[in-house]
């Protein structure tokens, strides 16, 4: 049997010849059966070979396909060019916004701070020119009036002592170089007047402090707790003197003689004097019937007065501890009393509404009573006796003729109670203390008043004056006492010979600024050439009296009917200081060539004022030097709050680092 095979089942394929494959001449890209030729063009190959491109072919297609190149270089170095030419449009007009807005925000702020101003809120308002020079920079034209603001107000603020709670007695000694504050804090501090900074160590009672005192000299100090202690201190140490008097209740009032070497402490009803060296009591208590309100001592040390709530003042021997004479009757609580230095003129203050002379050696009233429309409840004596003062909560303190009991100027107004009164040795100066939040300086001779009222942010309850009249100490319930110099109230110098008006200038020196008086309460500043309003002063509450402009066109200064001067930025509008307050009836206002202003008055007599320049001070001096002057500061959330004593010391520590002085600190150049 044959065997048939099938071939078709087992087909063999004919062998194929085999191929050498050769590198190829011309350049080749393979790219998964692909390749690119130099120009970019993407032809189609075989997957199983390389194609050759032919060198020839490559240098014919070159000059094409580098213009194509260039071409489309260019087109995207032009969008590139046009990106970056709308990103910049775009950061110019950001930063553009971003200063209007800024610029916004600073007008807002200053106008905020010169409302605070017209309060006498100048803390607050200082606080607020800070807010307005960080929102800007240097290159606004609202920089350097913010600055010139800032320089002339803070001259209007007295130098902050602080503590963490209220201020509620003060004490100075002299020369005014030192002085003493008592705080419900449980501390007082002895302070150098001159630098604005502590003496030593802390005072510490374990409870409120509320009253102190000072020898003549400054070298010795008593102060009354409520923890029953009335402690003795050498204030130069800052260290206690011997140990501390204790009392059966809180001490309510102390008073010490001028050589420190007697003092007499108040508790409940009973008054008794010691020793000052040896804390030892000297002669029987002083007794009264009901609470006693004060006590004074006299200058020699040989008298003491004190004050009850059972309607008497009584007078005692500080060397036998006995009463000297009857007592001295009002028809209700006596609350203040004062000696003079020789110790033969004595002055009580009652709830009667009155005030009282006496003559210490018979206990007779001298002259009629120094009546008040309220309680009369602060008294003070010159040390010669020959000028009483008294306040009162009629709004008003008053000066009399001693012994005549007769009153001497018009009543020294407040819009507040007046809760504290001093006077310097000499009765040259007096200052008052007032519920209304400001304390406020007084000629002596007659009552008129010496400069602007002086702001705290609380009420004013206690005062103080250097025996030559340099320097008074307010303490108030805002945490703080404050330093005030008379001498940053008053003109420059002498006075001049004239009325002022040969000064007087109502257009800039070159002609391009131009005033307008439009009626009685507003002043127009004016471009000459275009007639361009530049600004517009308004002063509802005074009237015009007399303007002008200073050379560089920059500054205006007028003159009110309630004997003001005051000075204005005239590309803002603003005011660039607080009020001057010239002596007599205004009729002319000017500038002199070396950036003085001059005022006249209807007696023929001109004063020169100091004009502000804008502080060149870094910024952050100058929120540390702000801070520092108002003892305000912002926390995290932005709202106001008072600097802690310890945070206070740190910024006047920071501002010695870098040798920049606190504005206000500083004992101010007159020299001028």
């Amino acid at each position: 049997m044959s065997v048939v095979r099938r071939a078709h089942r087992h087909r063999t394929c004919p062998p194929q010849p085999r191929t050498r494959l050769h590198r190829p001449a011309g350049p080749v890209c393979w790219s998964a059966g692909l390749f690119l030729r130099p120009s970019g063009n993407v032809i189609e190959a075989d997957l199983t070979a390389p194609t050759v491109t032919d060198p020839d072919t490559i240098d014919a297609d070159r000059p094409k396909t580098v213009r194509h190149r260039g071409v489309l270089y260019g087109v995207v170095g032009l969008a590139l060019l046009a990106i970056a030419g709308y990103s910049l449009i775009r950061q110019r007009r950001s930063e553009r916004d971003l200063r209007q807005a800024r610029h916004q925000l600073a007008t807002a702020h200053v106008e905020a701070a010169v409302q605070l101003f017209g309060q006498h809120h100048r803390s607050d308002g200082l606080l607020k020119l800070l807010e307005a020079h960080e929102a800007i920079d240097d290159r606004d034209p609202l920089a350097e009036p913010i600055r010139r603001l800032i320089a002339g107000w803070s001259r209007s603020v007295g130098a902050p002592l602080p503590h963490d709670d209220s201020v509620v007695a003060v004490a100075v000694s002299g020369d005014g170089r030192l002085a003493i504050t008592a705080s419900h804090d449980g501390t007082a501090r002895c302070w150098n007047l001159k630098r604005g900074q502590p003496i030593g160590e802390i005072l510490y009672h374990e409870d409120d402090v509320v009253g102190v005192a000072l020898s003549a000299d400054g070298r010795f100090a008593i102060t009354a707790g409520d923890d029953n202690l009335a402690r003795i201190w050498e204030t130069t140490r800052g260290a206690p003197r011997g140990k501390p008097i204790k009392h059966n209740g809180d001490v309510q009032a102390v008073a010490i003689c001028d050589d420190g070497s007697r003092v007499v402490t108040v508790s409940g009803n009973v008054a008794q004097l010691w020793g000052a060296l040896n804390q030892v009591a000297v002669g029987a208590p002083l007794k009264h019937t009901a609470e006693i309100r004060d006590v004074a001592i006299s200058a020699a040390g040989p008298i003491a007065i004190t004050a009850g709530a059972d309607r008497v003042a009584r007078l005692w021997d500080t060397n036998t501890g006995r009463p000297l004479g009857p007592p001295l009757e009002h028809a209700d609580e006596v609350v203040a009393v004062a000696l003079s230095e020789s110790g033969q003129i004595a002055l009580t203050g009652s709830l009667d509404d009155t005030a009282r002379l006496w003559t210490v050696a018979t206990g007779k009233p001298l002259g009629p009573p120094l009546a008040h429309a309220g309680d009369v409840v602060a008294v003070a004596l010159s040390r010669d006796g020959q000028t009483a003062v008294t306040g009162s909560r009629d709004h008003s303190a008053r000066l009399w003729n001693v012994p005549q009991a007769e009153s001497r100027g018009p009543a020294l107004r407040h819009a507040g109670a007046v809760l504290a009164v001093a006077i310097s040795d000499d009765a040259r100066l007096v200052v008052t203390a007032s519920e209304d939040d400001t304390c406020r300086f007084w000629e002596g001779a007659t009552g008129r008043p010496v400069g602007v009222p002086k702001p705290h942010d609380h009420a004013v309850v206690a005062i103080a004056v250097s025996g030559n009249a340099a320097v008074a100490v307010s303490g108030s319930l805002d945490g703080t006492a404050r330093v005030w110099r008379a001498e940053t109230d008053r003109p420059l110098g002498a006075p001049l010979g004239t009325d002022g008006n040969a000064y007087r200038a109502t257009g800039s020196q070159d002609g391009q600024i131009t005033l307008e008086q439009t009626g009685a309460h507003q002043l127009l500043v004016r471009h000459v050439s275009s007639g361009r309003l530049v600004s517009a002063l308004q002063l509802p509450d005074r009237y015009l009296i007399c303007h002008a402009i200073s050379p560089d066109g920059k500054t205006v200064v007028v003159g009110c009917d309630d004997h003001t001067v005051q000075i204005w930025d005239v590309a803002t509008g603003w005011p660039l200081a607080a009020p001057w307050q010239h002596p007599t009836q205004l009729v002319s206002v000017a500038f002199t060539s070396n950036g003085e202003v001059i005022s006249g008055g209807v007696d023929e007599q001109a004063w020169r004022w100091p004009l502000p320049t804008a502080s060149n001070s870094p910024a952050e001096s100058l929120r540390l030097s702000i801070e520092a002057l108002t003892g305000l500061t912002h926390d995290r959330s932005g709202r106001t709050r008072r600097l802690k004593q310890h945070e206070w010391l740190a910024r006047i520590s920071q501002l010695q680092e870098l040798g920049e002085p606190a504005a206000g600190l500083a004992h101010p150049d007159r020299s001028r």
